[in-house]
């Protein structure tokens, strides 16, 4: 059976790609479009990291499926850190900066975000909890095919996704100090996945009643504010032009 998950997911990443490469000015797009395979390749490691070790039971008997990234599995929040730190090692071996290709990838990064919505919205993951059949609460599929009214996440997800393109689109425009954007992408990112997470029904690991994808994602929005912050405090201004989006 083809997963759709993993077809449209593909799709968001060649264009979060496209848009990088697009965008970036003749002499940056080679490193940009690296640092984005390296971040890339850093979330999807973290994202499967973080999944199995929040589920161990599921890969017990079948250790080497942890490997299976096509059969799905993912923690965004993992996958989020494992970003950074894919980008971080990048810039480290490339000697470049850090903040500077974090704005460039500010659009890329809420594009895979929608993509990855769309996919579960196709495979039925992340789906929402049941609820009273209403306008905002049109039926649709849990990961088994059972269908049943339920809050829209994944509809909300990717609009909000779209919405933070847009936002960033605009902020860009204010010519912000170096890493704010990037910093704001992800606060954008971490605070939709933290205020859908109040409304999903799919079971997920959970600790003292919070679902453990709502405790990572608060804990990285408190730290993308605090990188906004001190950006916009510390970071170096970008005089006469503003980040590539």
């Amino acid at each position: 059976m083809i997963q759709l998950y993993a077809l449209i997911f593909t799709l968001g990443v060649l264009i979060a790609i496209s848009w990088t490469a697009l965008r970036a000015p003749a002499a940056k797009a080679t490193a940009r479009i690296d640092a984005g395979l390296a971040s890339l390749a850093g979330g999807m490691i973290g994202a499967r990291l973080a999944y199995v070790v929040t589920q161990p039971g599921i890969f017990s008997d079948q250790i080497w499926r942890v490997l299976w990234f096509w059969q799905g599995g993912l923690s965004w929040a993992g996958g989020a850190l494992g970003a950074i730190v894919g980008l971080a090692i990048y810039t480290r071996l490339a000697h470049g900066s850090f903040w500077d290709l974090a704005d460039a990838l500010a659009a890329p990064t809420v594009l895979v975000a929608a993509a990855a919505w769309a996919g579960c919205l196709a495979d039925g993951c992340a789906y929402g909890r049941r609820a009273e059949a209403g306008l905002l609460t049109p039926a649709s599929a849990d990961a088994l095919g059972f269908s049943a009214p339920r809050w829209p996440t994944q509809v909300m997800g990717i609009l909000l996704s779209l919405g933070a393109l847009a936002l960033l689109v605009w902020l860009a425009r204010k010519r912000p100090p170096e890493g704010a954007i990037g910093s704001a992408a992800l606060c954008l990112v971490a605070g939709s996945a933290l205020g859908l997470s109040f409304v999903r029904g799919d079971p997920v690991p959970v600790w003292e009643g919070l679902r453990l994808e709502a405790i990572g994602a608060a804990v990285i929005l408190v730290g993308g504010l605090v990188a906004v912050g001190v950006r916009l405090r510390r970071g170096r201004p970008l005089a006469g032009r503003r980040p590539d989006l």
